[in-house]
């Protein structure tokens, strides 16, 4: 049985710390201040305060705008495009790679977001069937030009100890990169989105399942490589080859001797750091009393008058499963005719990749979807529609306030008033973080929480099945596990959901974006260290595994 080395909230694994770095190198696609209102940018941003210094590597791009380069490029200052853009904001120093037209859409939209990004989510129906060498080519460009620009920068500084932090899917390989070009940095990288399970990996043509299998081999070029969920990080190690992964808990690592070239072994630590939210912020943000910021945000407001209110808050993403949550709320109210006109529900769906032709698919779906149901007079609340979709953005603090305001409302069936109940529905196929849940927690006490098992958050939220209500996300055809979830958040009762959300509030407490922010500096203390030492890191290992890429 592999012994695991366990890290948070202990001095370093007695480790002594060898002259720590102040300052950190992040990549993450998006810069540290985007505009939209949730992802893992700002969750990153928010841990990233562990350090003095922060250099930040983004994607920009150069030429004529898509809708999608224009979200990422809409603070950038109004200079002329160069190769990268180097400025401040909020702090940090953001080092912005230029992306030509050709290179963005190679890169992020053809080979990240309709090949690598479903993939992930085990919805090949949204994937394409073949990728390009263009596709490749692309993604490779983009990763040697951060890796080149980083390099540089490293070695005009003489600086092989501050530690590189790789956020996203799309730079996977990016480490390969950076040990091409001689960069010692402890590198930690941090893989938020779900993994294809083997059955979704066997279904690739030949060329498709050899280009992730390099992916993930590449990523054993890293110190460190950390997963979201246990989940994961087990499919990780089955894609590489380990038969048999060993369990592992949050906040835990395994150790993977690698050899390469017939050189050394690269000692490796894989393991699960469920990145999570700020629960004081969340807190107190949430229960501000000062009027909404946003003209959609107090139009949405006063859309809310009926006595149960299901809504989430997220991007108009297929793996978010919004399209399913509207299918069951039709289903429920045919099944249920009893509820019409108490239950309405919320559908905050902000834009997202809007170049990409799957998603403006799926939202043009979902909007007909809540067309027809609205259409349905018997399922209003007086003047106001059942189901509300907003295809628009709504800033961070606003969402929380909404999540935790609620009022004193009228059944129209029966005129009798009572307290209205939001109950945050979190329906993920299958996902990598949905803070949205966690925040929600924290913001809405009292009240029942639904999650999909296909969730990220899922587990931790479970609290032995005394905290959120779980439910295994539905088939085509059969909403039936959803409406069953909704229908005990409905009649569940003050002293149940208040003993659930109190287990949920001490979960979430106990696991803070603080807490993952100080993890992944110890990681670098860990690694600097053994480096100093010459020595392995304790604990049993896997078997030496021979790389070749």
């Amino acid at each position: 049985m592999l012994e695991l080395v366990k890290n948070v909230d202990q001095d370093n694994d007695g480790y002594q710390e060898q002259e720590p770095s102040q300052r950190a190198f992040i990549v993450s696609t998006r810069p540290p201040k985007k505009p939209l209102s949730g992802g893992m940018a700002p969750a990153v941003r928010e841990a990233s305060r562990e350090y003095d210094e922060v250099i930040w590597y983004a994607l920009g791009s150069e030429g004529e705008k898509s809708a999608m380069r224009k979200q990422f490029d809409s603070h950038t200052p109004a200079e002329k495009a160069t190769p990268v853009h180097r400025y401040e904001v909020e702090g940090f120093n953001v080092r912005q790679i230029q992306l030509s037209k050709d290179s963005w859409t190679s890169h992020y939209d053809e080979f990240c977001n309709r090949w690598i990004w479903p993939v992930c989510h085990n919805l090949t129906q949204y994937a394409k069937d073949k990728i390009s060498v263009w596709d490749i080519q692309g993604n490779a460009t983009v990763n040697d030009l951060i890796a080149r620009d980083m390099a540089y920068e490293l070695a005009q500084e003489k600086d092989n100890k501050s530690p590189i932090m790789i956020q996203d899917y799309h730079h996977f390989k990016l480490a390969m990169y950076l040990r091409k070009y001689d960069v010692e940095n402890p590198i930690i990288f941090f893989n938020h989105t779900p993994l294809p399970t083997m059955e979704t990996m066997g279904k690739m043509r030949p060329k498709e399942n050899q280009e992730f299998q390099d992916m993930m081999k590449a990523l054993l070029q890293c110190d460190s490589v950390q997963f979201q969920t246990e989940e994961t990080a087990r499919r990780f190690l089955k894609i590489i080859g380990v038969d048999k992964p060993p369990s592992i808990g949050p906040y835990e690592s395994i150790v993977i001797p690698v050899e390469e070239d017939g050189k050394e072994a690269r000692f490796v630590r894989v393991g699960h750091a469920p990145i999570s939210i700020n629960a004081d912020k969340v807190y107190r943000v949430s229960r501000d009393e000062s009027p909404l910021e946003s003209p959609i945000s107090q139009w949405l407001e006063e859309q809310l008058v009926a006595p149960n209110i299901l809504l989430n808050f997220e991007r108009c993403d297929y793996t978010k499963g919004i399209k399913e949550r509207a299918e069951a709320y039709l289903e429920m109210m045919k099944t249920h005719p009893h509820l019409r006109g108490q239950v309405q529900l919320v559908l905050q769906a902000e834009p997202t990749r809007p170049d990409i032709p799957e998603y403006k698919q799926y939202a043009a779906e979902v909007k007909d979807l809540v067309d027809m149901i609205n259409e349905d007079k018997s399922l209003w609340h007086g003047d106001k529609e059942p189901v509300i979709f907003l295809n628009a953005n709504i800033p961070n603090d606003d969402l929380l306030k909404i999540m935790h305001r609620t009022k004193e409302v009228e059944n129209s069936v029966t005129s009798d008033k009572a307290e209205q109940k939001r109950i945050i529905c979190v329906t993920a196929n299958e996902d990598g973080m949905n803070l949205t849940a966690k925040e929600g927690a924290i913001a809405n006490p009292g009240v029942p929480l639904i999650i999909s098992s296909g969730a990220g958050a899922s587990k931790e939220l479970d609290c032995d099945g005394d905290g959120a209500i779980v439910y295994t996300p539905h088939e085509a055809g059969n909403p039936k596990p959803l409406i069953n979830a909704m229908l005990k958040a409905f009649n569940m009762s003050p002293e149940e959901a208040g003993r659930r959300t109190r287990n949920m509030l001490e979960k979430v407490k106990g696991n803070t974006i603080q807490m993952w922010g100080k993890f992944m500096k110890d990681e670098t203390n860990i690694i600097l260290d053994r480096r100093k030492n010459g020595q392995a890191l304790p604990g049993r290992q896997l078997p030496t595994y021979k790389l070749d890429l």
